[in-house]
């Protein structure tokens, strides 16, 4: 067990983002926006190939794709779905890969400049899960 000193030492070390969890659990990062739960198919491109998945979760700043084609971290995509009738296009970074089993997992995104669309999109999907 650490002293109460040396604990928040450590806490500090690994970043003010960081908070305790669980004591099994580790450390979870703080979001600046909330995530919503989903589920719906979406298409991605990374240079001239097209990959498919599944959004699992998504904010106004970043959403999860469950995919078994990750891509390498800082790599730039673009993100499409419909909304409506409407092909939505997000343009994004891999932030993070998640593998289980040695299998790859997903991916966490991180959306750069949301546009208008996207936003409305996440809110109306807020106020369906609210309810």
């Amino acid at each position: 067990m650490l002293i109460s000193g040396a604990k928040t030492s450590f806490y500090h070390f690994l970043g003010r983002n960081l908070k305790p969890v669980s004591l099994e659990g580790g450390f979870m990062e703080k979001r600046s926006f909330e995530r919503i739960d989903a589920n719906f198919d979406v298409r991605f491109s990374y240079g001239y190939i097209f990959y498919t998945g599944n959004i699992k979760n998504l904010s106004e700043r970043g959403l999860f794709i469950r995919t078994k084609n990750c891509l390498p971290i800082n790599s730039l995509i673009l993100i499409m779905f419909r909304s409506e009738g409407e092909l939505l296009k997000i343009l994004a970074r891999v932030k993070r890969s998640s593998k289980s089993n040695k299998f790859d997992d997903g991916m966490g995104i991180e959306v750069l400049n949301p546009q208008r669309k996207y936003i409305d999109y996440v809110n109306s999907m807020k106020s369906i899960y609210s309810s």
